[in-house]
């Protein structure tokens, strides 16, 4: 008799505990974590500045001023006048330029392609070995616009424009700036 109580006990706790849960209601199953998708939310669209649009009067007008700003800097090279070249610089061009490691690497690179022993050490440097003996006489074929105040200045070598200057206005007039492409 006492393992038939002991059945009975537990028979009867079982069946209250199944009417306690139906009571309760039937619990629902756990959502499929695969199947459970969040509300979409929208995607940050990127920041699209304005498009800066130049007329031809602006472009007319820029590519007379640059011209006029290429002929000069053309005759302070020839006559190589570094304090003048100097002058028409931005400040990151010259800080750039006058690193010793960037001067370096292109000393460098001189003697690997053309094994031209050199080794440039100050901005004056850069600008006797460099500048003067490729941009004395450079010729403005093209400019083009990267924003109101930046412009690319090329020059057509065998059908294929070539990037003479990259150029900022500052302070009422262009400068050469340092190439951020």
């Amino acid at each position: 008799m006492k393992y038939s109580t002991i059945w009975q006990l537990s028979i009867g706790a079982l069946i209250v505990v199944m009417l306690t849960a139906g009571c309760a209601g039937t619990p629902e199953p756990a959502p499929d974590p695969v199947s459970v998708k969040p509300d979409p939310v929208p995607a940050a669209q990127p920041v699209k500045p304005e498009e800066f649009v130049v007329t031809e009067e602006i472009y007319q007008q820029t590519f007379e001023d640059v011209e006029a700003f290429i002929l000069n800097l053309n005759s302070i090279i020839k006559a190589e006048d570094f304090e003048g070249w100097n002058s028409y610089l931005t400040d990151e061009y010259r800080k750039y330029y006058s690193d010793p490691a960037v001067l370096r690497g292109i000393s460098d690179e001189l003697k690997k392609k053309f094994r031209y022993d050199l080794r440039m050490r100050t901005l004056k440097d850069y600008f006797i070995y460099i500048v003067v003996g490729s941009r004395q006489e450079a010729a403005l074929d093209e400019i083009e616009f990267i924003d109101e105040t930046h412009i690319l200045a090329y020059s057509i070598v065998n059908d294929t424009p070539a990037i003479l200057y990259y150029l900022a206005y500052e302070d009422g007039g262009w400068k050469i700036a340092k190439w951020q492409g």
